[in-house]
């Protein structure tokens, strides 16, 4: 005899039926992939068919805070909160919700699954002032039942002195500053900052005093020290790509330094000899280690710059041998095509590995201004070029979208580096950045980390000085 099913009615016609576990949560294994609930009806033997609730994904959401929100109003009516203890490791990852500002924070379970915290941006400084506290109870609670190992943990706290590694960035889309802090553990926390955090983080040298800069004495090449030391303060610690407006004043830069011939008449009035060095990929030298010829190559980018964290060279998409058709890079059709990169992570200290000699070589000023910076359809074009053609051509240290002057082979060479914008990118899980752009961020970073150019622009500094000035107080200078 079957046991009958409890179905309930109220004065409104309506039918509620008793659930019992287990209850289910299923997904359709194809599209619109549909989400059910199954249960099973009180009373029902366990042959006996479930009771489905389905609903279509984009309800699913709405549902969990209805239930949320009746799991709250039972609780505020008398009834027993839910707690339910879930053990997590050390938080994976850590950001900031763009919609709402909100901080965010990732934790992995013991069981495997991830679990996802949101927490009001203005609570997220109780929130590290309560975990602060529990870390500090936990430790004493561990050195109390561990007495062999008293002192471990002692004074651990969620300080930035446990800090691995600490960024400013801004957020992509939004574009709001960011911090970004990785403690020991891996964990990671992003927090907004204000404009005047932003400009009390960021490393700029400190302008002199007005009583200072009366007495100084400005040199002849001090334009040049200027754009040395814009090059190393702003593009040689990059954390997102070069807006616009960093590429137009980036541009004008190395006009001054590199087309007007800027640091070598510095160079030679300021009493140094020959050339100074800058370090930069070899592209040619790359390509013979990678096993191909430049004349084979649709786009090369040689690169050499960092953005952040992440230093990039020699990507290329070539011509290869098709081992199914049995055609090579110099047949019109049947080849095969294969792309490259050498890509580091500069966060830490430098480390010299087997393709050292080719992506940091030494390069005389001159020299490197010939050598090989972009490929276009089997062409060289040298960094020069690719310097003249952001300043004169495409805007750079114009407002024009597209210049026309220069000579007919001028133009012609502008019109082929102007085909590889948008046929090249540099990307890693947090960048994304033209390859035309990144080539000319290379050529800034070059210069701006050479020492021989630091050491010019400092011998720049010096000269400014007047001699009383640059002794120091409580000197002066005799004459015997």
């Amino acid at each position: 005899m079957t046991k009958a099913i409890r179905v309930d009615a109220d004065p409104d016609g309506e039918i509620w039926i008793e659930s019992v576990a287990p209850i289910e949560v299923l997904s359709e294994k194809g599209a619109p992939f549909r989400i059910a609930i199954r249960a099973r009806v009180g009373g029902q033997r366990d042959s006996a068919p479930a009771v489905w609730l389905r609903t279509e994904r984009a309800e699913v959401p709405r549902l969990i805070e209805n239930l949320n929100r009746a799991l709250e109003e039972g609780r505020q009516s008398g009834a027993a909160s839910f707690i339910r203890s879930v053990k997590v490791r050390a938080p994976s990852n850590g950001g900031i919700n763009s919609e709402s500002g909100d901080l965010c924070l990732a934790f992995h379970t013991t069981s495997g699954t991830e679990l996802r915290l949101e927490v009001p941006y203005p609570q997220s400084g109780p929130l590290v002032e309560i975990l602060s506290r529990a870390v500090r109870d936990a430790a004493t609670w561990y050195e109390e039942h561990n007495p062999d190992k008293v002192g471990a943990t002692h004074g651990l706290d969620c300080t930035v002195l446990d800090a691995e590694q600490v960024q400013i960035g801004e957020e992509i889309g939004a574009r709001r500053p960011l911090l970004t802090v990785r403690v020991a553990g891996g964990a990671q926390f992003t927090f907004l900052l204000d404009k005047q955090m932003t400009e009390q983080l960021r490393s700029r040298r400190v302008r002199p005093t007005e009583s200072e800069e009366r007495r100084r004495q400005p040199d002849l090449y001090s334009p040049v020290a200027d754009e040395i030391e814009w090059l190393r303060d702003e593009w040689c610690v990059m954390f997102a790509p070069p807006s616009d407006s960093d590429l137009r004043r980036g541009s004008a830069a190395l006009r001054l330094l590199l087309i007007y011939d800027g640091i070598l008449m510095a160079w030679r009035h300021h009493g140094f000899e020959g050339q100074p060095m800058v370090y930069a990929p070899d592209v040619e030298a790359l390509a013979r280690e990678q096993g191909f010829e430049l004349r084979h190559a649709s786009a090369v980018f040689g690169g050499g710059g960092r953005v952040d964290g992440i230093e990039s060279s020699m990507v290329a998409i070539v011509k290869a041998y098709n081992p199914e058709t049995g055609r090579g890079p110099d047949d019109d059709s049947g080849f095969a095509v294969k792309t490259t990169i050498v890509a580091r992570d500069a966060r830490g200290e430098y480390t010299t590995g087997p393709l050292h000699d080719f992506v940091r070589r030494p390069w005389k000023l001159k020299e490197y201004l010939r050598s090989v910076s972009l490929v276009r359809r089997g062409t060289s074009i040298s960094r020069d070029e690719v310097v003249k053609y952001f300043a004169n051509f495409a805007g750079g240290a114009h407002l024009d979208a597209l210049g026309k002057g220069g000579t007919e082979k001028a133009q012609k060479r502008n019109e082929l580096i102007a085909e590889l914008k948008g046929n090249g990118f540099i990307t890693s899980p947090r960048l994304y950045i033209d390859g035309l752009h990144f080539e000319l961020l290379s050529i800034g970073q070059a210069l701006g980390s050479s020492s021989d150019l630091l050491r010019l622009a400092a011998r720049i500094r010096k000269a400014e000085t007047p001699e009383e000035l640059a002794a120091g107080p409580g000197e002066k200078k005799t004459e015997v």
